[in-house]
């Protein structure tokens, strides 16, 4: 028969082992998903004279030119799994007027921001729990080593090149609103020299006009 008092210590030993993996296991989970880098980037700036606040803000398509910027330079130096901006830490952006153009210049808006990448897969020791499981019923579903993480791996290439082509269709966008506004402010330009000119020939007429008169009364 087992006594209990050492039925009382074997529980309180349990007890005891099952709060330090609690405490431990989401610190493994968790470790090193963050790189120690703060990585910085900028956008090309954009022509917003009429939605100046919500760029300045950072909810403009400035913004989404820098946050492409940043995932891509992530995306070159750490790899793939590191670049979502949605997922990183430490995170700041600066958006402001730039000093391009000298008459309209005040309304070309650009973002810098700045974050460390965090990666979308906890992988220390192999990955955490969950990732563990996902890949178990990966494998069982597709009867091979491997398989699971690779179809994964494609799902989620699949959505960054989705995510690639709706920024440059932003950016082919921005681009021709861009060339569209500039061929505007073009015309208002050529519209106000051509009035000036047409101004100053009725003011010329008018001095000929007043210089003919005089002489007549003289």
């Amino acid at each position: 028969m087992i006594s209990s008092a050492r039925l009382l210590g074997l529980g309180t030993a349990c007890a005891a082992l099952l709060i330090a993996g609690a405490g431990l296991s989401p610190a493994g989970a968790q470790a090193d998903t963050c790189k120690a880098d703060v990585v910085t980037a900028s956008g090309k700036a954009k022509f917003r004279p009429f939605s100046k606040t919500k760029e300045l803000e950072g909810r403009g398509s400035a913004m989404a030119d820098a946050v492409a910027s940043w995932q891509k330079e992530v995306g070159a130096r750490f790899g793939q799994q590191w670049k979502m901006w949605s997922r990183a830490k430490d995170t700041t952006f600066d958006c402001a007027p730039t000093k391009t153009g000298k008459i309209i210049g005040s309304s070309f808006i650009g973002c810098t921001i700045k974050g460390r990448p965090c990666s979308f897969v906890a992988r220390p020791g192999g990955g955490t729990a969950a990732d563990d499981a996902g890949r178990a019923r990966d494998k069982g579903r597709r009867g091979g080593d491997g398989e699971g993480p690779r179809h994964r791996d494609t799902v989620y290439d699949r959505a960054m090149a989705y995510q690639d082509h709706l920024t440059d269709e932003r950016r082919k966008a921005e681009a021709r609103a861009y060339e569209r506004e500039m061929a505007y402010q073009t015309h208002l330009a050529a519209e106000r020299e051509r009035e000036a000119a047409r101004a100053y020939q009725r003011e010329m007429a008018r001095q000929r006009h007043l210089a003919d008169e005089r002489r007549r009364f003289d």
